[in-house]
């Protein structure tokens, strides 16, 4: 079930054209999570089961990640490792 009324997603994102110069852009798993998490992001503060869910960050598992992107859950998380590690995101 989605999180979104109507199975889709509020707002845009804008994107700058230079990120085919990222050093992830060729890989395609860790891409695709890269871009699935910026557009999961909250645009604005909100709760969730009682914890603070800030702007920019998400509330998700593994299991989802690798529903939602069609991916297994080692490559998720392989993914993950890799933009945590080159600090592209911070996981909590």
């Amino acid at each position: 079930m989605s999180r979104y009324k109507n199975n889709k997603p509020k707002g845009w994102v804008g994107i700058y054209r230079s990120i085919i110069d990222w050093e992830w852009f060729d890989d395609a798993v860790t891409f695709k999570i890269y871009m699935y998490c910026i557009l999961r992001a909250n645009y604005e503060n909100s709760e969730w089961r009682g914890v603070n869910i800030e702007r920019g960050q998400f509330w998700t598992s593994l299991d989802t990640l690798s529903k939602e992107t069609n991916f297994t859950i080692k490559q998720v998380r392989t993914s993950l490792k890799k933009l945590e590690k080159s600090k592209n995101v911070a996981i909590k």
